[in-house]
């Protein structure tokens, strides 16, 4: 009666520790950057922006490749595999929650000799004896987690498993904006080109003027030379601007999974940025940040692992059992014979050259370093909201002297032209005002593109929900190569 009542002992006195572990754990709201109350960049505006802010902007042809790039984009489909391989390892963390059970069965024969000695009956002379053996056997094991171990490594699991949720969330975040920023791009550098064309067009048309005044001899060849080169400096920025477009074309194809070299159609012109968007509390803003979020998840699983380091210093205790069938020589007795056994373990280590004292300082370590990276991604998060603040409000302010300083200049070409055609000056000022008219028209234009840039990155700053957002896209998995 006292060997069986052994393992209920066992389980009676661990029954109350289990789980029990000397470390304790950070709490969720111990965060190491105190955001403030408000952006020095004020409220912002009336309404709240959109979940998907790219819909802000009011381009369909935006709308259209975001939603391909959420549903096809190869970086997001191995962020959706590593989602999968943290879910794996979290149901094989909790696997040491249960007990191992395995099955045997065995079948034998063996022979020996016994020496039964002269004086034996029959002559005496070596025995043979053989033997036939059949067993069937029930094991099962568990280890008691008496100090947490495979709790707190489970819980450790579930927190990368966050990780890797959240950045899926933030990589979407990320190549949204990306792909929206290349988006305008591709839209301002087919207006540039366009711009350069009718700025060329014109161009053409004063040096064909200044030829017939050369002819004339009311023109000088410094006059046609001066406007020729003019002319050559708008040709020779096409060629770029067209490698610019099909190298921004190529990008956005291949980012939602497309083969490059094929074209895309966009808007004419670039449109005005909407209204600003209202600006949550700080706090908020760090609390729907995903990357925020996965640094927060990955210093919780370097938590969690300072107690599985902790755990495997302490004692172990298991239990055994062992249920079977046994039979000798005949097999037809194999279900009479019935065996069994139970057992519990204590095992500890007393030394293992420092091995589990060193994985206990590297935890440890491993936590100051994700205590720093939250902090780093915090600080980075409110940092992104005030710069794309500031951008864009001294950004408007640079496109409103731009502006004024373009009105000036086309007036400066109008009386410079005048005077040259009157006889009062040279073509000097004139050409002189025509690259100051003509830079200062791709400028601007060059500035309400960085204007809607600068939008883009204060929507990306502020995160969103974009659990939501991902989890209405249906992905579309990658078809599988045919045979050959």
């Amino acid at each position: 009666m006292t060997r069986l009542r052994l393992p209920t002992l066992a389980f009676a006195l661990t029954g109350a520790v289990v789980g029990c572990n000397p470390h304790t754990l950070r709490k969720p709201d111990d965060v190491p950057i105190a955001a403030p109350e408000a952006f020095r960049g004020g409220p912002g505006g009336e309404q709240a922006a959109p979940s998907r802010w790219w819909t802000a902007l009011g381009d369909p042809g935006l709308d259209a490749l975001v939603q391909r790039l959420l549903s096809r984009n190869l970086d997001l489909e191995q962020a959706v595999a590593l989602v999968d391989q943290a879910k794996a390892g979290v149901a094989a963390a909790k696997g040491g929650w249960w007990p191992r059970v395995g099955v045997g069965g065995g079948a034998s024969r063996s022979k020996r000799l016994l020496n039964l000695g002269a004086n034996a009956p029959g002559g005496g002379g070596p025995l043979e004896i053989t033997n036939d053996t059949f067993t069937a056997s029930l094991d099962v094991s568990y280890e008691l987690d008496i100090w947490g171990r495979v709790k707190h490594g489970g819980l450790a699991a579930e927190a990368d498993l966050r990780n890797a949720q959240y950045q899926l969330q933030a990589l979407a975040m990320t190549l949204t904006a990306s792909v929206a920023d290349s988006w305008f791009n591709l839209i301002e550098q087919r207006a540039l080109k366009g711009l350069i064309e009718a700025q060329n067009a014109t161009n053409a048309e004063l040096l064909e003027l200044l030829r017939l005044r050369f002819e004339n001899g009311l023109a000088t060849s410094v006059d046609v030379l001066q406007q020729e080169s003019q002319l050559a400096q708008g040709e020779a920025q096409l060629p770029l601007i067209e490698a610019r477009i099909q190298l921004l074309e190529n990008q956005l194809l291949v980012v939602a999974r497309d083969l490059p070299g094929g074209d895309i159609a966009t808007a004419a012109a670039l449109p005005e940025p909407p209204p600003l968007p209202a600006l949550p509390v700080p706090g908020k803003v760090l609390a729907q940040r995903p990357d925020v979020a996965a640094a927060q998840a990955r210093l919780e699983a370097a938590d969690h692992r300072i107690a599985v380091a902790i755990a495997s210093r302490l004692p172990t205790l298991s239990l055994s059992g062992s249920l079977g069938l046994q039979a000798f020589d005949d097999i037809a007795t194999f279900f009479q014979g019935y065996i069994w056994s139970l057992a519990a373990n204590v095992a500890g280590t007393v030394w293992d050259g420092g091995r589990l004292s060193a994985e206990q300082a590297r935890a440890q370590a491993a936590l100051r370093e994700r205590i720093a990276a939250l902090a780093g991604a915090s600080l980075t998060a409110l940092r992104e909201v005030e710069d794309a603040l500031v951008q864009e409000v001294r950004r408007r302010e640079h496109f409103e002297r731009l502006n004024r300083q373009l009105e000036l200049a086309q007036r400066l070409l109008e009386d410079s032209r005048a005077r040259y055609l009157e006889g009062v000056s040279d073509y000097l000022p004139v050409i002189t005002a025509v690259r100051s008219v003509q830079a200062l028209e791709q400028g601007l234009l060059s500035v309400r593109r960085q204007l809607i840039s600068d939008r883009i990155q204060l929507y990306r700053a502020l995160g969103g929900d974009w659990r939501e957002v991902l989890g209405g896209v249906e992905r579309d998995p990658i078809a599988r190569a045919p045979k050959p």
